[in-house]
Parts: structure tokens; C-alpha cells; sequence
């Protein structure tokens, strides 16, 4: 069994098979990064009690707002990123909508908070809750709302002038924000 087990022993070897032994110390030669990246996620305005969830309207639809109807005058919304089934607590505030509406033109304005900025923005002005698809039916697919600013690359603001309004407007604005994650070290 001794040339058997010397064999099996330089066979073990020659596969990096080896003993090892325990030490108390460790050295670790390299550095790592803190884990930054960018996330991003849909965001929605929320005017509080002008605010109707996409889910009273349509059936099954995602979460979002619809805002009105709001006469003529100067309105904030709150921008929340990430508050699925409509839960705001679920949510992180992420900006501000500003409407200034005149009874014919209005003027919308997105605002992020420090921190976040803004791939993309999608907006519906009009008369109707919602807008409508090309059968004529209300939608909540962002790229139906009308208008559109996809190239914003990290925008921290964007601005809207419709023109061409009468009575009370509805207003639904959607934004694509981004922010920086970072991993705990």
C-alpha cells in the first residue's frame, strides 16, 4: 500500500490538492469600489385631493395619477418614484410638478430634488381624464399621453407650454427618475 498511497498522494498534489494551515491574520491586496450606480424607476405627480388613481378609471391598469379637473390658476404636485398599487408610503418623493394654467395656455414644470434627475418625461394636458389611444379609448401608456421629452439624459428640470386649453384641464405627468444607489461597504 506504500507506493498506492505515495502515488495517490502525488496524484492529489498534482491536481492543487494541498494541506492547509490556519492563520489568524488575512491580507486582503486589493481595493473594491463602494457599489454606485444609477437606478431608475417611473415616477408619477400626486395632487393630493385632485388626484384620481389610474385604477378608478381603468381596471387592472398600473399605478399613476390623473390630476383634476383643476380650473384656471397655480398648482404643486408632488413627484413619487416607486409607489406601486398607488401606496405612497411605499414611495419615495422625488420632485415637484408646477401647472400654472391661465384658462388657454398651460405651463408645466418639472422640478427634481437634490439627488435625482430625469431620463425622460411624458405629459397629458386636456379636457378628458385620461387621453386617449387611437381607438378612442382611455390610456395610461406613457408614450400616448401627447408629449414627450425622451432624450433628457439626466436632467434636473423640464418645462411644457400647451397652448389651446379651455375650461377645466386634467393633468397626468410621468417621468423616468434616476438617482444614485450606493451598496453599504
Amino acid at each position: 500500500m506504500g507506493l498506492l498511497g505515495l502515488a495517490l498522494v502525488l496524484g492529489l498534489g498534482g491536481m492543487g490538492v494541498g494541506l492547509a494551515m490556519w492563520s489568524d491574520t488575512l491580507t486582503i491586496g486589493a481595493t473594491m469600489g463602494t457599489g454606485e450606480w444609477v437606478q431608475c424607476g417611473t415616477g408619477y405627480a400626486y395632487g393630493d385631493e385632485y388626484a384620481t388613481p389610474f385604477t378608478e378609471i381603468i381596471e387592472h391598469a398600473p399605478w399613476g395619477w390623473t390630476n383634476g379637473p383643476l380650473p384656471p390658476g397655480e398648482y404643486e404636485f408632488d413627484i413619487y418614484a416607486g409607489a406601486g398599487g398607488n401606496d405612497l408610503n411605499t414611495g419615495t418623493l422625488v420632485g415637484m410638478l408646477t401647472v400654472n394654467y391661465d384658462g388657454s395656455t398651460a405651463i408645466v414644470t418639472y422640478d427634481m430634488d437634490e439627488g435625482n434627475t430625469m431620463d425622460a418625461t411624458h405629459l397629458y394636458v386636456g379636457t378628458d381624464e385620461l387621453p386617449l389611444n387611437k381607438k378612442g379609448n382611455p390610456t395610461v401608456a406613457p408614450g400616448q399621453y401627447g408629449n414627450t421629452h425622451d432624450d433628457l439624459d439626466g436632467a434636473t428640470t423640464d418645462s411644457y407650454t400647451i397652448t389651446g386649453l379651455s375650461g377645466s384641464i386634467h393633468v397626468v405627468a410621468h417621468a423616468v427618475v434616476c438617482w444614485l444607489e450606493i451598496s453599504p461597504p
